[in-house]
């Protein structure tokens, strides 16, 4: 699983994910994920169109994260996955 980082317009962390989205991968993307995650940082984009595989743990690392967002008093959106991922 790779990662990119960068801060949109509007101050949303927008990351870029690619590869597979597993339980292999989970751990280390939750991680990441949730280190993004502050209070004045809690508007995350994910752009998904580079994950060419997620299973039900990549799954539950995406409703964690977004969990964690809004009791920050943000959000979380997904962009751009490939048909077969959403």
């Amino acid at each position: 699983m790779t990662s990119a980082v960068l801060t949109g317009p509007d101050g949303a962390v927008i990351v870029a994910i690619g590869g597979d989205l597993d339980i292999a991968s989970a751990p280390a993307v939750r991680e990441r994920l949730l280190s993004l995650l502050r209070p004045g940082a809690c508007r995350l984009v994910i752009d998904m169109s580079a994950v060419r595989y997620a299973d039900a743990s990549g799954l539950a690392v995406l409703a964690s994260t977004q969990r964690r967002a809004v009791l920050l008093g943000g959000w979380l959106r997904l962009a751009a996955p490939r048909p077969e991922v959403a």
